[in-house]
């Protein structure tokens, strides 16, 4: 069975520092959720047509949508694969779950990259909504881990701050977590 990563955060900026390193220790082929919809959105599909729907609405795309996407791209990929951003909500979770495992995947990490002080980081700047932002993330990070409900699949990653590790240093926590 094939391997699946998820990396959850409330920072783009630093899941895709960690995903390069991961993909780099593992090798494996990156979904990330945004690209995904771009990429589709620039087709001409009735998937394409669908999702631009609820765009122009305002409404959020439905998890039906967002599993049709997801399961085009997975029958396309030969090995372990990165989801970064993906999934944010129990139902999005199950479905998920159950794509992967009808297509050969299996979850074999979660990787959940949470900020430290997030209030203090961000009272410097006085940005309110960046610090809700942040911790709303946290609470679906919680439900996620709290459904994955494996501390031998799930690694929570502390960072003080979106710069704090330098590669190196990254990689080798990537390699120390993923042994545990």
């Amino acid at each position: 069975m094939k391997q699946c990563h998820l990396i959850i955060s409330a920072s783009f900026i630093t899941q895709e520092v960690f995903a390069k390193q991961l993909i780099d220790c593992f090798n494996l082929s990156k979904i990330r959720m945004k690209d995904l919809l771009i990429n589709e959105l620039r087709n001409e599909s009735k998937l394409s047509d669908s999702i631009n729907e609820y765009l122009k609405s305002g409404k959020l795309i439905p998890t039906s949508l967002i599993t049709a996407l997801l399961r085009k791209k997975i029958s396309v990929i030969k090995n372990d694969l990165l989801i970064i951003g993906y999934p944010k909500t129990k139902e999005q979770f199950t479905t998920l779950n159950d794509l992967l495992s009808n297509s050969g995947y299996k979850i074999s990490k979660l990787w959940i990259l949470n900020f430290q002080n997030v209030d203090k980081q961000f009272s410097i700047s006085n940005d309110r909504e960046m610090t809700k932002k942040f911790i709303e993330q946290a609470k679906k990070s919680k439900v996620i881990e709290e459904l994955v409900n494996d501390s031998t699949i799930t690694s929570k990653i502390n960072i003080k701050t979106i710069n704090t590790w330098d590669s190196e240093t990254m990689k080798q926590k990537i390699i120390s977590m993923h042994r545990i």
